[in-house]
């Protein structure tokens, strides 16, 4: 394939309003395309003869150094000398920028070993005049350049994600009428790091500076790049007056959080009420409609009517540049009551009087945006715990509730007729009644087993269904601190019953086997390079082939990750398949029944230590995987996000933490793991 690149004017040398963020972006799945022999080989040709200096940011699926990289100049299609290494200019742990120079030439080549694919996410290169060298500048640690208006949307500034200083002297541009949606393509775990090499990468082409004025993260942060008086380099022959918005991630294939459209809309709107910019989408453009590119992604470019919309409303209510009236109460001009030290978007009550929330009078004690209903300051903290109930016999409550052995209030627990704290309680609450009304007594006795395990009260069980205090164990009732697993469901009145959910029919399994296209579910004494490069493994040391009801499985035992309950990763740690932010994910913990079935990708996601051979990358991030619980066959559909679990813990899989309440699983139980046929909807296999 053959590329044809715009050798690009330095801005350092030429101030021309030419220059552009479109470099060739190639992700893994991309560059297996061009493997010719040992070497993945790309080429461009040129649109100007001349002295050509080659860049490129290499981003890698786990940090290490950076692959070597060849390039060649050609002139009237012949090679101009042989292959010559590129210059590693800048690193840091999976970002890292090379760069060689060139004599004249019409076209240009660059490669890498072959070897090397399993290890590169992505790639983004170019070819640009070589501009005039500058001294490398230190780490910025001026006080940020942002306007005062931007204040409330604590956005990370260039000091505090780590900038370096402007390389040369950039083009003053303070009228700004126009914006430019962008978004990087690259991933990295660390957004702060990602900038740094976009940054570095931006340089090293000649520019003076990271070519967008704002970089925004999944979770919604906003982050400083250029500053905003300087025209920016982001969209060709459009730079002038064009405020560039640029979102980190490939939004190709992922979709974009609600939490970072919501910061666009946000940022859009402040920007355009500072310049008196229409929020229309003639003046608010995503990049593809300044330039011949595809960005800002297929999936966040759709967006961008939305974005102005959002925008709009926002202009309509709290968001906008001019205070609301003030008065003794703050009330906004949607009508909201705010009390003092409230916010509003941007402004805060101090002393029934509106101030900017960056002279404001504290800490917002509360925010409410929309300006519909106001924001009241909190209610007075919790009264601290009880001291304990009366003690008696029966465990009297100084309300007069009755609480049977077992029983709990809200936080003590009657153990043989003491009251005790819960804990440093006797065991399990058999039940709970936290105002003292009533009471709470120990259950009944156990209800009379049969095959069916009925229920005195009519309901019929099944095998591992749980009432409130036994478990339905091969037809007889059981205590369930004296069960025989993990409760396939609990219905706690006996009056419906709880019938375990079962193996769904053989005929519906989506179950594509353990080898598609060429790839395998990793399982013991497979070959894995991608395991070897990480860990030093040379091969998969754990899970076992098997056959259940039929069809082949790897079983293993699992372990959980992802949510905002997973302390084990950071707030900001991403999954090495898809970029996303793991503790973004299982949000809500508890979802509802509509919100499993509206996002079902942010709730059923597995990792495994694939092999990115024969297949790269992006093969993982198409692939559905279907999971059963053999114990009970329970079986869902899940995508992979993550690399793992490292091969100490003994474990195959990690699973969602939804998957793993689905499956009624918890940490080191055997799961069974296979292929689905892709486009399987993910969840519950019914």
């Amino acid at each position: 394939m053959v590329m044809a690149l715009a050798a690009c004017v330095p801005e350092g040398r030429d101030l021309s309003d030419v220059g552009d963020g479109a470099d060739r972006m190639l992700s893994a799945e991309t560059l297996a395309t061009h493997v010719d022999g040992d070497y993945v080989t790309l080429a461009a040709e040129l649109e100007a003869e001349g002295p050509q200096r080659v860049v490129a940011l290499v981003a890698l699926g786990a940090p290490g150094e950076a692959p070597r990289f060849e390039a060649r100049a050609r002139l009237d299609g012949v090679a101009i000398g042989s292959w010559a290494p590129l210059e590693v200019v800048w690193s840091e742990r999976d970002q890292h920028v090379v760069r060689i120079d060139l004599a004249d030439a019409d076209a240009v080549d660059l490669r890498f070993s072959r070897a090397s694919l399993e290890v590169v996410s992505t790639l983004r290169w170019a070819s640009v005049v070589p501009p005039t060298e500058v001294p490398e500048p230190a780490i910025e640690t001026t006080a940020s350049g942002l306007r005062a208006e931007l204040s409330g949307l604590s956005i990370v500034t260039r000091a505090q994600w780590g900038a370096a200083s402007p390389r040369c002297s950039m083009a003053s541009n303070p009228s700004k009428y126009r914006m430019a949606i962008h978004h990087t393509e690259g991933a990295s775990s660390d957004p702060t790091r990602q900038l740094r090499g976009i940054q570095a990468f931006h340089a090293n082409k000649g520019w003076c500076d990271v070519g967008y004025h704002f970089l925004i993260d999944v979770d919604g942060t906003i982050y400083e790049g250029r500053e905003l008086s300087r025209r920016g380099v982001h969209a060709a022959n459009n730079n002038t007056g064009n405020i560039g918005i640029s979102h980190i991630g490939n939004f190709h294939n992922l979709t974009p959080p609600a939490a970072m459209l919501a910061s666009t809309a946000r940022l859009v709107e402040r920007l355009s009420s500072i310049y008196g910019i229409d929020l229309t989408r003639s003046a608010i453009k995503g990049h593809r409609e300044y330039s011949s590119t595809d960005c800002p992604g297929s999936r966040l470019y759709p967006r961008m009517a939305s974005i102005v919309s959002d925008a709009q409303a926002l202009r309509g209510g709290a968001g906008g540049g001019t205070p609301p009236p003030s008065g003794g109460s703050c009330t906004h001009s949607f009508g909201g009551q705010y009390a003092d030290g409230a916010c509003s978007a941007d402004y805060q009550c101090c002393g029934g009087t509106w101030r900017t929330q960056s002279s404001g009078c504290g800490a917002c004690v509360c925010t409410e945006t929309s300006g519909q209903t106001g924001c009241s300051a909190p209610t007075p903290p919790p009264a601290p715990p009880p001291t304990p109930p009366s003690t008696g016999a029966s465990c009297t409550h100084s309300f007069g509730g009755v609480y049977g052995h077992l029983g709990c209030s809200a936080d003590y627990q009657c153990c043989d007729g003491t009251w005790r704290t819960q804990a440093g309680g006797c065991g399990t609450c058999a039940c709970t009644e936290t105002s003292g009304q009533s009471g709470c007594n120990a259950p009944p006795p156990p209800p009379p087993s049969g095959q069916s395990c009925a229920h005195s009260f009519g309901g019929v069980y099944g095998h591992l269904a749980c009432s409130t205090s036994y478990q339905c164990c091969d037809g007889a009732w059981r205590t369930r601190t004296n069960g025989c697993g993990t409760c396939t469901c609990e219905e706690g009145t006996g009056a419906q019953g709880c019938g375990g959910q079962g193996a769904p029919p053989m005929s519906t399994m989506p179950h594509a086997g353990l080898t598609l296209g060429g790839s395998q579910i990793p399982r013991q004494g497979l070959a894995n390079p991608t395991l070897n490069a990480t860990l030093g493994v040379a091969t998969e040391p754990l899970g076992t082939v098997m056959t259940h009801q039929g069809l082949s499985w790897v079983r293993g035992r699992m372990s959980w990750f992802g949510g905002p309950n997973d302390s084990g990763v950071s707030s900001t740690e991403t999954g090495a398949i898809t970029g996303e932010r793991l503790r973004s994910l299982n949000s809500p913990t508890n979802p509802s029944a509509s919100t499993l079935s509206s996002r079902p990708e942010d709730y059923y996601f597995v990792a495994m230590r694939w092999a990115y051979s024969p297949n790269s990358v992006s093969f993982w991030r198409r692939q559905r995987f279907v999971v059963m619980n053999p114990s009970t066959g329970a079986t869902l559909v899940a995508r992979a996000v993550d690399w793992g679990p490292h091969t100490r813990t003994g474990r195959v899989i990690d699973l969602s933490p939804q998957a793993r309440t689905d499956l009624g699983v918890t940490t080191d139980d055997d799961v069974l793991i296979a292929f689905a046929p892709e486009g399987t909807p993910l969840g519950v296999v019914r």
